[in-house]
């Protein structure tokens, strides 16, 4: 298999860009259309699906557990028109059996091939009608207002991508609308689903920080897709009004523990890229094992779309040379 995931200075991400938008867009230029229909796999993976969700069912039941499933939004159609800096985003309702059975399958081998070579189109990684779930990740660059970005570490204990470097983030939830009146915050206040909403949530439940600088500040910089099991990405930047110290004592109190605790680090790029190069010495737990994707010494321990994440931000901020010269210079080459 060819990679095609991205590879800066050597390192080789697996993630792959569908469209960026430079200095970022703001809520009022992201126009959504929301199918509230759940999406259907079609066969075989719905038998797939439903077998392994009464196999997993029952296996949780013998040991006194529940094995839950939950609502998702799936990214249908992205349409970016440059003339007047728009772009529309295609949704569809769907769960989170769908992209365990789907994306986060792609190992699995049904009627003799394996889920990623029935379903994924190398030649076309942009076409997001391939029959998979693509449940959307939102991804938060945050800034504090001491010019610190915001990273943290996942639990060891998660399934996916466990103990790897990231920035807060989660999957889309069909109640994830500007009229939900604790997130109420946008000047937009049309009923529909978004994924800037969904960053709000995610930066009050993971890091409890909730101010009226980080929607004001909020901006989409890229979509793309998680190379390793091919669920969409949406990466987002922002600003708040709090600290880094600030954010680390409000972290205290979030409601998500599944991350470590907050690492706000100086925003340049000679102290972001000490992180950046840090790399995996295997495949990480987790993740679908397909060859050449995860390159042990050369693929960040990273959640792919966060390392591109603070990429982006750096990108933004300083210039892709400035950010490539000190990768270069910590990896010596």
């Amino acid at each position: 298999m060819k990679y095609r995931g991205l590879v800066i200075e050597g390192l080789c991400i697996p993630y792959v860009v569908l469209e960026n938008f430079g200095e970022g867009l703001s809520p009022e230029k992201v126009k959504i259309s929301y199918n509230d229909e759940m999406f259907e796999l079609s066969e075989p993976l719905k038998s797939y699906m439903e077998e392994t969700v009464a196999r997993k069912q029952k296996e949780a039941e013998e040991k006194g557990r529940k094995f839950f499933d939950g609502p998702q939004v799936r990214l249908v159609k992205v349409r970016y028109n440059r003339e007047n800096g728009e772009v529309e985003l295609e949704l569809q309702r769907t769960s989170f059996f769908r992209y365990a059975c789907s994306n986060r399958s792609m190992d699995r081998t049904v009627e003799e091939k394996r889920i990623r070579e029935l379903y994924v189109n190398e030649d076309d990684l942009r076409n997001l009608d391939d029959g998979l779930s693509n449940s959307i990740g939102v991804d938060i660059g945050l800034l504090t207002s001491d010019k610190k970005i915001i990273l943290t570490q996942r639990s060891k204990k998660l399934h996916q991508y466990p103990g790897l470097y990231g920035v807060p983030a989660g999957f889309m939830s069909p109640k994830d609308k500007y009229t939900q009146e604790k997130y109420s915050v946008f000047d937009i206040k049309d009923e529909m689903v978004s994924p800037f909403v969904t960053a709000v949530r995610e930066l009050y439940e993971e890091v409890n920080v909730q101010d009226s600088s980080i929607p004001k500040n909020m901006r989409l910089i890229e979509i793309g897709r998680a190379y390793d099991d091919m669920h969409p990405e949406i990466i987002v930047f922002t600003q708040t009004d709090a600290t880094g110290e600030d954010v680390k004592k409000l972290a205290k109190f979030a409601r998500d523990k599944f991350e470590g605790p907050p690492v706000p680090v100086p925003f340049n790029p000679r102290d972001v890229a000490r992180y950046m190069v840090e790399s995996v010495k295997e495949i990480p737990p987790g993740t679908p094992k397909i060859e050449g994707l995860w390159i042990p010494g050369k693929s960040p321990l990273w959640v792919p779309a966060h390392w591109r994440t603070v990429y982006l931000l750096l990108e933004r901020e300083f210039g892709s040379e400035e950010a490539n010269k000190e990768l270069k210079r910590i990896l010596n080459i």
